[in-house]
């Protein structure tokens, strides 16, 4: 069976993440809508078994925690692949990737008669010879009794946050440009990023214009969706349109070389920061925390209720660290209110209170209790930032990234005597952050002359380097894009954007930072450290992405010839494509609802452009979710953009 999204009409643009939730929970409910739950008690009060695979876990892992889970029904989720004992009186819900594998390890559990009966859930649609070679193997057990539902979910994709999400297709960049790569193999991946756009699009609810990048992965991939959204929305039983939204959505597919700058330059943003200096995979961070003389390894989980990176992820990391000292002293405040309303001495007498003590007050004791388990939840957020910031503090001492990051935001000042003084410079970060400045740095001049890149490359050997092949690559992908067919073409692509905020941040400041740091993590909290850092304001340049899908929001209302140059560019570098025909009541109405997915990676720096820009520009009137088929962090990327010259 397949499912339609359970679709939010009451909001304009709901978030994706909040448009997968609604369909996780419908599927953890046995499939039915809100209004079945309310009207029946088929699902209500049932506890149920989960069992997942590995796609499936990182899918509800980032919009989903245990506590979630267990308010609707679920006692024990477990793994496919574990061994797990019988619970012959349990409904088990199923949520797998749709792979004969998988099939195979269904089978052999309806054999075993581990659970009552079977809801099976796959990630996205099932093909038919699956589909029989399940009926064919559950009957050889006598198993087809078990199975109450099969369903297709649509929603294979990763919702890292509101309006971010990635597919499991990695180091796509390098297997879609290396000549080596096979094409079965090249097939095999663009159909695997179109499935996931369409879980996308049937998961939000529209059926948008899409525009593409020319001759590229993107043009196929864009063609590829098209058809597929129209061979939906004529097959009358299977629709999984009927509840689209009604307002226009754009969704415009590019691809990667469009803008290499965000995969490589050293971003200043919260988020960023923790992807490039520490770990961060489907939302789980890990860190090495001090803890007095110790330095250990610690894992922190981003809840989707976290306030705390809800309103700063994006943020600049001094701005950051000042943030989580003022949450401190709200919660300190908050907490000694409390403790006064409640005549009680600490918050630990608060949670082992006596209803019947006479020193304290009974009433407001009792709201002090209700009040308690909030306060606890946004200590612990606020602890775990300042245990985020400590890590990012001394990995940004290390390597540097400060001055990296003040650079980059001013490179267009540079010249090669400046990048030359980085590069020798023996305290001046890591080999491999010196690497990605020159990369940056020939990125973002069009007009270098080779004998000054080759300098470059010959200081970088000089300190140790020895894999220069990333650089080879751009410049190879330099060199393609001046060809004839493309030297006279009128390029939207303008300069990459310093960080928003950037700021330099002194040695002074770092020793002091850090024995404040120290010095609070003690105490339970940071204090105000950073009233004395100023702001640079380096020249602002508009950035990539953000401007060009601004350009093409904006295109039923400024056409070609209106006075803007990128709107000529755009009609040449860009196809339409309308799924089910032209809607008229789009044609002069521009967009407020974008998709932009970029094949062959993302990351959090651009991310942050895109939602900074947008937020700056038009507040909550215009809504963008930003997808990408994975999100390496620049290290991993050096290394995509290395393997395909080590495949020449």
């Amino acid at each position: 069976e397949t499912q339609c999204p359970t679709f939010m009409s009451n909001m304009l643009y709901p978030s994706l993440r909040d448009a997968l939730r609604a369909n996780l929970i419908r599927m953890l409910n046995l499939n039915e809508s809100e209004d079945e739950q309310s009207q029946t008690t088929q699902s209500q009060g049932i506890w149920k078994i989960l069992v997942f695979d590995g796609p499936a876990r990182d899918i509800i892992s980032t919009v989903m925690k245990v506590n979630d889970l267990r308010e609707n029904g679920i006692t024990v989720h477990m793994s496919v692949d574990t061994n797990r004992y019988e619970l012959p009186d349990v409904p088990a819900v199923y949520f797998l990737d749709p792979t004969a594998e998988n099939i195979k390890k269904v089978v052999r559990d309806l054999g075993k008669r581990i659970y009552d009966n079977y809801y099976l859930n796959f990630t996205t649609f099932l093909p038919r010879t699956l589909l029989e070679e399940l009926a064919e193997s559950t009957a050889t057990v006598q198993g087809q009794g078990l199975i109450s539902k099969v369903y297709d979910q649509y929603c294979k994709f990763v919702c890292l946050e509101k309006n971010l999400f990635v597919g499991h297709v990695p180091s796509v960049y390098g297997l879609l440009n290396s000549p080596s790569t096979p094409e079965q193999q090249i097939q095999m991946a663009l159909d695997d990023i179109t499935s996931m756009l369409f879980c996308v699009l049937v998961t939000m609810g529209c059926v948008p214009t899409i525009r593409t990048s020319k001759l590229n992965a993107a043009e196929m991939i864009g063609k590829s969706l098209s058809q597929k959204v129209e061979d939906n929305l004529r097959n009358a039983r299977g629709n999984l349109f009927e509840n689209r939204q009604p307002a226009p959505t754009l969704l415009v597919i590019l691809d990667r070389s469009t803008d290499l700058g965000p995969m490589i330059r050293h971003s200043w943003g919260y988020n960023a920061l923790i992807h490039d200096s520490l770990q961060l995979r489907m939302n789980r961070i890990t860190a090495n925390v001090r803890d007095g003389d110790k330095v250990q390894g610690r894992t922190f989980d981003i809840d989707p209720n976290d306030f705390f990176w809800d309103k700063h992820m994006t943020r600049p990391f001094p701005e950051v660290a000042d943030a989580v000292d003022n949450e401190l002293g709200r919660y300190r405040n908050d907490a000694e209110q409390l403790l006064k309303s409640s005549g009680a001495s600490s918050i630990e007498e608060i949670a082992q209170a006596d209803m019947m003590n006479p020193s304290m007050n009974a009433i407001n004791l009792k709201s002090a209790i209700t009040a308690l388990p909030k306060l606890t939840a946004r200590k612990n957020v606020i602890d775990m930032h300042m245990n985020i910031a400590t890590s990012l503090l001394e990995a940004i001492k290390q390597r540097k990234l400060d001055m990296f990051n003040e650079i980059e935001d001013n490179i267009g000042k540079q010249n090669k005597g400046s990048i030359l003084e980085i590069i020798r410079a023996a305290d001046a970060g890591s080999i491999e952050d010196k690497y990605r400045l020159v990369i940056y740095y020939y990125l973002t001049n069009e007009q270098l002359p080779k004998e000054e890149i080759a300098e470059l490359g010959t200081a970088l050997r000089g300190q140790g380097l020895t894999d220069l092949r990333a650089l080879e690559h751009i410049k190879k992908l330099r060199m393609l894009r001046r060809g004839p067919e493309t030297q006279n073409r009128a390029s939207p692509v303008p300069s990459a954007p310093p960080e928003r905020g950037g700021q330099r941040i002194t040695s002074e400041f770092f020793n002091r930072l850090g024995s404040r740091l120290s010095e609070n993590l003690r105490e339970g909290g940071i204090a105000n450290m950073l009233a004395s850092v100023k702001s640079m304001l380096p020249n602002r340049r508009d950035p990539v992405i953000p401007r060009i899908l601004e350009a093409l929001m904006d295109a039923p209302m400024n056409p070609v010839g209106a006075g803007d140059p990128m709107s000529s560019a755009l009609e040449e570098q860009f196809i339409t494509l309308e799924p089910g025909g032209r809607r008229p009541q789009h044609q002069n109405q521009r967009f407020d609802h974008a998709i932009v997915f970029v094949v062959g990676g993302g990351n959090y720096t651009e991310y942050n452009q895109i939602q900074d820009y947008f937020k700056g520009q038009y507040g909550a009137r215009r809504v963008v979710t930003y997808g990408a088929t994975h999100l390496p962090t620049p290290s991993e990327f050096l290394a995509e953009l290395a393997s395909i010259e080590g495949s020449n």
